[in-house]
């Protein structure tokens, strides 16, 4: 019986034979629920993702594979089913993932260029013939699972206050409106949200479904990869990855001046004027609603 490293989750013994001779170390970033290794030997490193299977690695998989030659994204070297598990080998992105605080992103205001770059690289995928579907009504079933499984912990810690937050403060607990309600339970909050949904009148366009700065690669000069591209698919509205990108600079800037400055940077380049009200709406969304609930893995 062959096993992943400090595990017991058995793996095929094709599996086993292309992982010989690598090492596997798990790879604690992030807050997905799938178990990742990195995986190397010499210069060749892997990312294997593996998670029980009734989770999102077949639909990662298949959006991998459907966006193989229009954006840059990983090679897909394995994947399978075993054991009641899903196995998923890919090729690790090249480059360098974004950040603010990183040294090896500086200049920031570059590296913010390129994340808008890589926006209007994913929006600008030809959708016509693309057979995912992300959108009002497949996030709202998603946040529905979510609430009755349990699943979301948001309210476990703290009420989300119904109260607008000011545009570019990056906060935890996402204000909503001018009124001093607050909500108790994840199910008012889905409530609200559901009766404040934007009316989709935007052009239809590929999404990530993630697109914080972790999951955009660069080299300096080009975006050169995206992960975790299991939420993406045809959405309603460009807001909802500028939205969960606005969040993730704001997570990353180290004071709210520096957040100012590069989410002007981000629209100067994007060429469009913010609109708050779809942004703030998408990230509270989000919030319920992410493939993976991933509220840490911005």
């Amino acid at each position: 019986m062959s096993v992943l490293p400090n595990t017991t989750i058995e793996i095929s013994h094709e599996l086993f034979c292309m992982l010989k001779g690598y090492s596997c170390v798990q790879n604690n970033e992030g807050c997905s629920p799938a178990i990742i290794f990195h995986c190397k030997k010499e210069e060749e490193e892997f990312y294997l993702k593996a998670e029980q299977s009734d989770g999102e690695i077949k639909r990662e998989h298949d959006i991998i594979k459907w966006l193989n030659g229009r954006l840059p994204v990983p090679e897909i070297k394995y994947f399978d089913e075993y054991n009641g598990w899903s196995f998923l080998l890919m090729t690790a992105a090249k480059g360098y993932k974004t950040g603010i605080s990183d040294s090896v992103c500086e200049p920031y205001e570059k590296t913010l260029k390129l994340v808008a770059d890589g926006l209007l690289m994913v929006q600008n995928v030809d959708i016509a013939d693309c057979p995912f579907i992300m959108n009002y009504d497949v996030k709202f079933q998603i946040a529905l699972h979510n609430i009755e499984t349990n699943y979301i912990k948001l309210f476990d810690s703290y009420k989300i206050k119904n109260t607008y937050f000011e545009n570019y403060t990056y906060v935890d607990t996402y204000d909503l409106d001018e009124s001093n309600k607050s909500f108790e339970t994840s199910t008012e909050f889905y409530d609200w949200l559901l009766k404040n949904k934007p009316s989709p009148q935007e052009k239809r366009c590929f999404s990530h479904g993630d697109y914080g700065l972790p999951n955009t690669f660069i080299d300096g000069n080009a975006v050169t990869g995206f992960i975790d591209m299991g939420g993406g698919g045809i959405y309603c509205s460009k807001w909802y990855d500028i939205a969960i990108c606005i969040r993730s600079i704001g997570y990353h800037s180290r004071n709210t001046d520096e957040m100012k400055k590069y989410v002007d940077l981000l629209f100067q380049r994007l060429a469009i004027t913010p609109d708050w009200d779809k942004i703030n709406y998408h990230i509270w969304l989000d919030r319920l609603a992410g493939m993976n609930n991933s509220n840490g893995n911005i």
